[in-house]
């Protein structure tokens, strides 16, 4: 943009903003323009011209500091402010005074973003603010603890509660360091901030459930209170009261009663007290405590003398009566000194039965003992201060410390917590189902007293509640403790089990009331006094026989397989999978969540209840003691580069590139689009992953591959390199820490089976760093960078005990060209490679890597290394510039085997139909014996990126919508697939299965993609039974 366009777009927002109007569309559009192009504007103007556009990023601060602070035209305002100041120095050196204005004005503009409700872009300018603190951290401080509240506020919003988390860490840390030296009023406003942002994201998370992360975040919230208000750190205090458990929660609430400044504040401790205690204006769901008696009567009395009793009076008349009676009989069977709180509270009834209450003589009587033996029968008698006791609870004035209304998480169950979304909120397993075991229907009277068959448990509740962690799902029924509705007590796993929903399917009409089912019926199981079928079989003839799918285990006879996804068996694993076991990991021996697989979970049911669910076929997972892929005899590698964004529109927002979790199967498993069955009908043995979020598990699309034969490339996510947080460009390229975190987090999320021993099967390599001569800068800190995430995988490997199953390890280099490298400095991608081999062996704690490995990085490189690069040639040209050079290189000796292969391969201006097959036609050659293959790049096409990388990709999206995928917060709609043509008008799918099969046809399920919205429509239709049966709580109702 010249810069006359840009004086005139800087004179439209000061008139705007003197007018008090937003801008007009010409001027949006003006604003885009110069944002697409300030960069080489920047570049090609003259040093006078540099200083024009330094006035004119003045002009636009001043700007939108009167006006346009909150609406999406300030936010892009401020953003071209930033960057034109930025390029006004683009051949010089900041000044520190500059340089720290600068960094003011990026951390508005990510507030002006977040204002805006664009968190990604308030994002990016926090991370440009912090580059300037990193460089001026004494000067910047203040506004550098700000930044991270903000920047914590934005993550939040975009579900990455870890970073959250982590910013207000951060901003913690530098509270500490300047509290002291800050004005009074300052330090009230920075400290009240961050009290409140830590205050409402706990709340978020205590209302969502997560309450370990609330924890954290008012844990974290107290270590910077010492200087504020007592009521702020009592709001605090009370709090964190109320996550529990109850011995801790009392701990705090005394706290918090200790600090109480005034009567308001002593009222809401006592109240979280008898909360804690009493529960919230319920009967008891505990067994009476003579310690927690005494906490309630000293409780209930400390509540009496800071109460009025006109509104607890009123309170008590109302609906809330029967509640409390209630609560009156549990306690009543309790301990003495809780019977004295209760006393207290039966008084109060009997002081006011003048104005209708009727209550029992016994209570009256226990009520007049306890108010002295007076009786008095009037409002204002000794007895009706009892009412004050335990009525002053939560039901009484609400919840008076909610978070704002503007908080999501509080209005809706569909908060979108990341950690939430793997740990869930479901408490049992869906109960839409009819009791189908019920003996006969009974009416509401004869069910109050009546045995209720096969939910009894034969555990009584008449001192306690119902141990639903022991038990399961029941209910207390007349000192009974019985199944709920829809579950019957199996005897075999002594605990309430889910009612099977089949049973026409599974009765094979014998009964088993009196004897036990006659053998000849097979495999059954008396239910109900019913002789069911095992899971995995069907009634026939009065007979049990396998289901079809099914399939008998020689050694047993007994029928294996896997259940549907509409059956109750997938339910009852998937809820153990993403619910239970986070709820309750004691009640799954020998399971680790995100790690043990869906059949791992599917035997434990059946063994606990084999009706609900069939045994799992065995699967026999491979051993090996070197890495698969650096062994001659290994087949080549005829890879997919896997990268499916389900997104159409350049620029649309994409929070996370992990396409291995379990969530996005509604994209490559079997019970979604199926890409994996896709990818293996075209030949394909390998797929490349890119994004990998250490938070979520990756054992379910792990197990899919390994049972379809194909391995996995996994790749450690940009987020680390230079997007975290505490990403390693801000901390000089050592990049140990960020890379173990993440990928210890990987070993215990799927990447490791056995109790973490040994590498899953499917999983052959994992890319260390893609591209990191393009990323990191300067160039002669690559090694560094390398060398450290080299070392961090090593050691967490170690520190898991992860020894079986070793797998591949690589860096994936681009095909660029380097004239300053050291070795081969004419062939691309090998000069990268051997200067990083060189650099191993010269040792990386010499200057200018000053790295301190802690494995023997050069033994680990012998034994477990693999090459690869990414690139766009067509195969004469990979193997005269690479391959015939590769030969000659110093990895091809009798002393060094190391194997190579391509990460990413598609030349756009190629005949794929031909190139493919050449270049697959290399691997393994006697000419190239060290080329094991290639990745063609890649499944489908970026849309996201928009670009040249829109020449990629063999599927595009058709129309017609199959599903809809909730991932990280975000709704994506998942679309079926369409072959896309290259340059030469070849079918890109037919072209790799030419080459990987050597056939031309790609036969595809009917649904799987349409180029017609007419076809799509019939297709969906026809897909509705499908979808509907999807029970993942993720996965939303499909579109038709």
């Amino acid at each position: 943009m010249a810069d006359a366009e840009l004086t005139r777009l800087v004179q439209a927002v000061e008139a705007a903003q003197l007018a008090s109007r937003a801008l007009t569309d010409e001027d949006v559009a003006a604003l885009d323009r110069a944002r697409s192009t300030v960069g080489s504007t920047a570049a090609e103007i003259t040093s006078a011209a540099r200083l024009e556009l330094r006035s004119l990023a003045h002009r636009l601060w001043a700007a939108v500091a009167q006006g346009l602070a909150t609406s999406k035209e300030g936010a892009k305002c401020r953003s071209l402010a930033c960057e034109l100041f930025v390029g006004s120095f683009v051949s010089e050196t900041m000044p520190t005074k500059d340089a720290a204005s600068l960094a003011v004005h990026w951390a508005f503009a990510g507030r002006a973003w977040m204002l805006a409700e664009e968190p990604q872009s308030a994002q990016d300018c926090f991370t440009e603010s912090a580059k300037q603190w990193k460089l001026q951290p004494q000067r910047l401080a203040p506004m550098a603890t700000q930044t991270f509240i903000w920047a914590a506020e934005a993550h939040f919003s975009q579900a990455a509660y870890s970073e959250a988390f982590s910013s207000l860490v951060q901003a913690r840390e530098l509270i500490g360091e300047l509290i002291s030296r800050m004005p009074k009023e300052q330090q009230e406003a920075v400290l009240n901030n961050f009290l409140g942002t830590c205050y409402e994201q706990a709340l978020s998370h205590r209302v969502a459930g997560n309450a370990a992360q609330a924890s954290d975040l008012l844990n974290l919230a107290l270590g910077a209170a010492g200087t504020v208000a007592a009521s702020s750190r009592c709001r605090l205090l009370r709090a964190l009261a109320r996550l529990g458990p109850c011995d801790n929660g009392l701990v705090h609430a005394k706290q918090a009663l200790a600090l109480s400044p005034n009567s308001k504040e002593r009222v809401l401790s006592f109240q979280v007290i008898l909360e804690l205690v009493v529960g919230e204006g319920k009967p008891p769901e505990r067994p009476v405590d003579p310690k927690l008696a005494q906490e309630a009567h000293t409780a209930a009395v400390g509540l009496a003398k800071e109460q009025s009793p006109r509104s607890v009076g009123d309170w008590a008349l109302g609906e809330n009566a029967s509640l409390i009676n209630e609560a009156y009989m549990q306690f009543r069977a309790g301990l003495e000194l809780m019977r004295n709180s209760i006393f207290l509270l039966s008084s109060s009834f009997w002081a006011i039965g003048s104005r209708g209450q009727a209550w029992s003589t016994d209570m009256t009587d226990a009520a007049s003992r306890h108010a002295g033996g007076d009786g008095e029968a009037g409002p204002q008698g000794p007895a009706m201060r009892g009412v004050f006791l335990l009525l002053q609870v939560s039901l009484i004035f609400g919840d008076v410390e909610l978070p704002p209304r503007d908080d999501e998480c509080v209005e809706k169950e569909s908060c979108a917590l990341n950690a939430l979304q793997r740990a869930g909120r479901r408490k049992t397993l869906p109960s839409e189902e009819p009791a189908l075991l019920q003996e006969q229907e009974l009416s509401s009277s004869e069910a109050n007293i009546s045995w209720q068959g096969v939910r009894e448990t034969g555990t009584s509740c008449m001192w306690t509640n119902c141990d639903e962690v022991a038990l399961g799902p029941t209910t207390c029924h007349h000192w009974r403790c019985i199944c709920k509705e829809g579950y019957y007590y199996n005897k075999e796993a002594s605990k309430c089990t889910a009612e099977p929903t089949d049973l026409g399917d599974l009765d094979t009409g014998g009964k088993c009331r009196w004897t036990n089912c006659n053998p000849s019926r097979g495999l059954t199981r008396c239910v109900s006094y019913k002789c069911l079928c095992l899971a995995g079989y069907r009634a026939h003839e009065g007979k049990c026989i396998p289901k079809e799918g099914m399939r008998q285990t020689p050694e047993t006879g007994i029928a294996c397989g896997s259940p549907s996804i509409n059956d109750l068996c997938w339910k009852a694993v998937d809820w153990a999978m993403y619910d239970g076991i986070y709820a309750d990991p004691k009640e799954y021996p020998g399971l680790h969540a995100g790690a043990s697989s869906f059949d791992e979970f599917q035997l434990f049911i059946n063994k606990i209840d084999p009706v609900t669910c069939p045994k799992p076929c065995p699967t026999m997972y491979e051993t090996f003691s070197s890495p698969r892929l650096l062994d001659p005899s290994y087949h080549p590698v005829k890879g997919v580069s896997y990268g499916p964004a389900p997104v159409k529109k350049p620029g649309s927002p994409l929070n996370n590139d992990d396409f291995m979790a379990d969530i996005t199967g509604a994209m490559w498993a079997d019970w979604g689009r199926g890409d994996l069955q896709l990818i293996k009908d075209m030949g394909g043995n390998t797929i490349r992953m890119y994004g990998n979020d250490a938070n979520t598990s990756h054992r379910s699309f792990l197990d899919l591959a390994y049972k379809k034969g194909i391995d996995v490339i996994a790749g450690m996510s940009d987020f680390g390199f230079t997007q975290g947080p505490d990403n390693c460009l801000i901390n000089d390229w050592y990049c140990f820490d960020e890379a173990y975190f993440f990928y210890h987090k990987n070993l215990l999320m799927g990447f490791a089976i056995d109790d973490f021993k040994r590498y899953h099967p499917a999983l052959k390599a994992l890319i260390l760093a893609n591209e990191p001569d393009l990323k990191v800068h300067p160039r002669s800190l690559t090694c560094r960078a390398m060398a450290s995430v080299f070392d961090a995988i090593l050691q967490a490997e170690k520190d898991v005990g992860v020894t079986g199953n070793p797998i591949a390890l690589t860096i994936t280099w681009s095909f660029a060209l380097f004239p300053d490298a050291q070795v081969h400095p004419n062939a691309p991608a090998l000069g990268q490679m051997e200067e990083f081999w060189k650099c191993l062996q010269q040792g990386t704690d010499r200057p200018p890597i000053n790295y301190k490995p802690k494995n023997d990085l050069v033994k680990a490189f012998r034994e477990r290394f693999v090459h690869s690069f990414n690139t766009a040639n067509k195969a004469e040209e990979v193997a005269r510039m690479m391959l015939d050079k590769y030969v000659h290189s110093s990895f091809w000796t009798h002393e060094l085997k190391v194997p190579v292969f391509i990460g990413e391969y598609h030349s756009v201006h190629g005949d794929m139909m031909r190139d493919l097959s050449t270049a697959i036609s290399m691997a393994k050659s006697s000419r190239y014996p060290f080329f094991m293959g290639y990745s063609f790049f890649e499944f489908s096409r970026s849309y996201w990126k928009g670009g040249p990388e829109m020449e990629f990709g063999m599927f595009g999206y058709g129309d017609c919508p199959l599903m809809d995928m909730n991932y990280t917060g975000l709704t994506y709609t998942i679309w079926n697939l369409i072959p896309l043509k290259d340059r030469h008008h070849s079918d890109l799918p037919a072209a790799l299965k030419k080459a990987f099969l050597k056939e031309h046809s790609i036969v595809m399920p009917r649904w799987r993609y349409f180029s017609r919205i007419r076809a799509c429509r019939s297709c969906c239709r026809t897909l509705i039974l499908l979808a509907k049966a999807l029970p993942r709580a993720s996965l939303e109702e499909p579109r038709g």
